[in-house]
């Protein structure tokens, strides 16, 4: 005991230090993470809440424009807008009508003007994009440009036919306005007129003062191009000043990926620490597009937000570093405890090692040795004597290369496997191994790298485990393995070579079938029951003039099908699909505009499980001549009726019935038809005479 004391004081310092140094360390680390963790937790929770005001706030951005675009659409439908009635007194030295004509128009649109004070003039446009009056008269005058179709908004109105909200622009008199254009449209759906207001902006930043906002610092409300068109402080809105949001993250962000957010119909909300351009503030921004295609952002200084967290980083940071120095009290106190049990400890520990010695030395079905730093043996128990041969005396000194194959020495594996284990700290593989009589076993063997406390080392652990009869199994199967991917082999050319020749019989099929005037197709149907042609051979196309890829769903056939027989031509799918056979003949307008009849079948294909119609196979063909040919025997017919009942009625002559029949005899050899009979006539003449 005397010896161990002077060990047990040394450790004793030892301990006390680390919990003074780690409390320390406990003290500082709590602090800082305390305050990252805080400040972090309290700006989460403020972008929460900022995307969810921000949400909720847009849509009334959205309905201040929106209104005013539902007052144009409202005004244009009424009926004084349905047609411009004095287009004959337009005149270009005043930019449109005079003052003086369509009276009620301006009455209409001074009321709109009054109503909400939000437009600045409005302008009734002709199609073509010229003025056809502007109100107030007076801006009517000043208008120094008469045609309009050359500008973004009129251009997308006309393409679209809906209402279209241009980007901001300052006007002739210096305020920030934004132009609004509808098109006027009469019964048929034919644009007619297009109207279009001059929306003033200054009414937005209304939306986003300070007492609209609340607790946020600012509000923002910018356009397509980034610029800014709304703010809380409306000094900003100064042009040269409004330019520089562009430069703002979070604009940035929105006019680069803004085609993909309106393509996706994507209105997230961006919430992020940024540096507003114009002030050099940081701010918590939040940013979302609005529906007009504007962009909302609303705005908090960051460091008020830090300022409300320090006190309580403070407070916690105190509370937790008298918990951390009473904890460290406590743990040097169990400390004293932990170094006088250590003695004990360590004698019980070198007591388990000799067990542990003693329940290796009696394992018999793993051969443990321990190998000295040169692969020496220096230890040998039961499983090796009874797996290897060797008795402790013979074995125990010699090298551990006395059991691989010659061929293995010859390339110096046993060497090897100890330096992998070295660069490793550990060993496996499996092979040959040798017994004392030089017979072979199948053996699993692992070597582990043993080091002292200093690192240093100190030799190595081999456990060898013999495994032939795992062997013999893995082989055999591995035969039989070779064998079943040889078969498969063989299976797969011959499939491949059934395909080759299956794949030249259809090229031979599509070759004949493209030969001959009619044409045979093929129809898939989806998991929805959706119906697309696969494909037709070239006759289809010299009929109709449409390729495939023209007409290859129901709805493109719905186009060229003539309407009185597009319902026929759904039951005839129809009945297909559910399983029969069916027949149809039916009219169709080619590309090139004219009619011709076709007669169309289609047999059902069924699914490997026989459940439901996956294809449908058929052919087509022109059948205009012939229905031109019954056409007009029909009338021929209609016209010999006509003949015989003008003969009884007049008592004409049988030779004059002749020459008529003889002339429809004629008329229908000429159509490439055969007569009924040779003389239908005949009997009837000999009566005659009798």
């Amino acid at each position: 005991m005397e010896n161990r004391k002077p060990t047990f004081l040394s450790i004793h310092k030892k301990i006390i230090l680390v919990f003074i140094l780690s409390s320390a360390v406990a003290i500082l680390l709590v602090g800082v993470t305390l305050n990252y963790v805080l400040k972090k937790t309290a700006l989460d929770n403020w972008k929460k809440r900022q995307e969810f005001v921000t949400l909720e706030f847009a849509p009334q951005c959205d309905f201040v424009i929106e209104e005013a675009v539902i007052d144009l659409q409202f005004v244009s439908k009424l009926p004084a807008f349905s047609q411009l009635s004095h287009i004959d007194q337009i005149d270009r030295s005043i930019n449109g009508v005079p003052e003086t004509v369509e009276v009620e128009k301006r009455n209409i649109l001074q009321n709109l003007i009054e109503m909400g004070d939000r437009f600045t003039s409005v302008i009734l446009f002709r199609p073509n994009g010229d003025m056809y009056l502007v109100h107030p008269f007076k801006n009517q005058l000043k208008s120094k440009k008469y045609n309009f179709a050359n500008r973004a908004y009129f251009k997308e109105v006309v393409r679209t036919r809906k209402p279209v909200v241009s980007d901001s622009f300052l006007s002739a008199a210096g305020n920030m306005v934004t132009f609004i254009i509808v098109p006027i449209m009469d019964k048929t759906g034919k644009v007619t007129a297009y109207l279009g207001g001059a929306y003033y902006l200054i009414s937005l930043s209304r939306l986003v003062d300070k007492k609209q906002i609340g607790t946020f610092d600012a509000g923002f409300i910018v356009d397509r191009k980034g610029y800014l068109i709304a703010h809380t402080n409306t000094e900003l809105l100064k042009k040269g000043i409004r330019e520089h949001y562009v430069e703002h993250p979070l604009v940035s962000k929105f006019l680069n990926n803004s085609g993909e957010i309106a393509e996706k119909k994507d209105h997230r909300v961006m919430v992020e620490d940024v540096l507003d351009p114009v002030s050099g503030k940081r701010y918590l921004t939040s940013f979302v597009q609005l529906r007009s295609g504007w962009g909302l952002g609303l705005a908090q200084d960051k460091e008020k937000i830090l300022s409300e967290v320090r006190p309580v980083v403070w407070r916690i940071t105190i509370f937790v570093s008298f918990l951390i120095i009473v904890v460290s009290t406590t743990g040097v106190l169990f400390a004293q405890w932990i170094v006088k049990r250590w003695a004990i400890t360590e004698q019980a520990l070198k007591e388990t090692e000799e067990n542990v010695r003693l329940m290796v030395s009696e394992v018999k079905d793993y051969a443990i040795i321990m190998l000295d730093p040169n692969g020496n043996i220096a230890t040998w128990n039961e499983g090796a004597q009874r797996i290897k041969g060797y008795t402790p005396d013979e074995i125990i000194g010699r090298h551990f290369s006395c059991f691989y194959p010659q061929e293995d020495i010859q390339n110096n594996k046993p060497e090897q496997e100890l330096q992998d284990a070295l660069d490793q700290g550990r060993f496996e593989d499996e092979g040959w191994r040798l017994r004392k009589d030089g017979s072979r076993f199948w053996a699993n063997v692992v070597i582990t790298v043993l080091r002292d406390e200093t690192g240093n080392l100190v030799g190595f652990s081999k456990v060898t485990r013999e495994i032939t009869e795992k062997k013999q199994a893995e082989d055999e199967l591995k035969k039989l393995n070779e064998e079943l991917e040889q078969r498969v082999i063989e299976r797969t050319n011959d499939l491949e070579n059934a395909t080759k020749i299956l794949k030249e019989s259809e090229e031979r099929y599509r070759l004949i079938t493209n030969m001959t005037s009619d044409y045979i197709y093929k129809m898939s149907a989806d998991a929805e029951g959706q119906l697309t042609m696969d494909w037709a051979t070239a006759g289809l196309k010299s009929i109709t003039g449409y390729r495939t890829d023209h007409i290859k769903t129901l709805k493109m056939w719905e186009k060229i099908v003539y309407p009185d027989d597009f319902s026929g031509f759904n039951d005839f799918i129809k009945n297909i699909v559910s399983g029969k056979e069916n027949y149809l003949e039916m009219r169709v307008t080619t590309k090139d505009g004219e009619m011709v009849w076709l007669a169309i079948s289609g047999i059902p294909q069924w699914d490997a499980d026989k459940t439901k119609v996956d294809s449908i196979l058929g052919a087509g063909s022109d059948i205009t001549k012939r229905k031109q040919a019954e056409d007009s025997l029909n009338r021929r017919t209609a016209e010999l009726q006509k003949t015989i009942n003008l003969m009884a009625g007049r008592e004409m002559r049988m030779s004059d019935l002749k020459k008529a029949i003889q002339k429809l005899r004629e008329q229908i050899e000429s159509a490439g038809m055969t007569p009924v009979a040779d003389d239908p006539l005949k009997e009837t003449d000999k009566d005659i005479e009798g």
